[in-house]
């Protein structure tokens, strides 16, 4: 699921991504070898939830860009 909404961005105003939530089960699968034979084994499941704000994440590089400290912009 993803939520949009509205977000200022330089001074105008974009419809943008605010949360994502995602679920996820799953299982493990491992390989025992015994006496020359192989057989899977199954673990339990499990469930997984991904839940990320994006709020603070859009911006702008504008006249408060910086570069990281050793960094070399490329001539093209």
């Amino acid at each position: 699921m993803i939520e949009y909404g509205p977000v200022e961005i330089g001074g105008k105003t974009y419809d943008c991504p605010l949360r994502s939530v995602s679920i996820m089960r799953s299982r493990s699968v491992g390989i025992l070898s015994e006496w020359g034979e192989s057989f899977r084994t199954y673990g339990p499941y499990a469930t997984m939830l991904n839940d990320v704000h994006l709020q603070s994440l859009p911006h702008v590089s504008g006249p408060n860009l910086a570069f990281l400290p050793g960094f070399t912009p490329e001539e093209k």
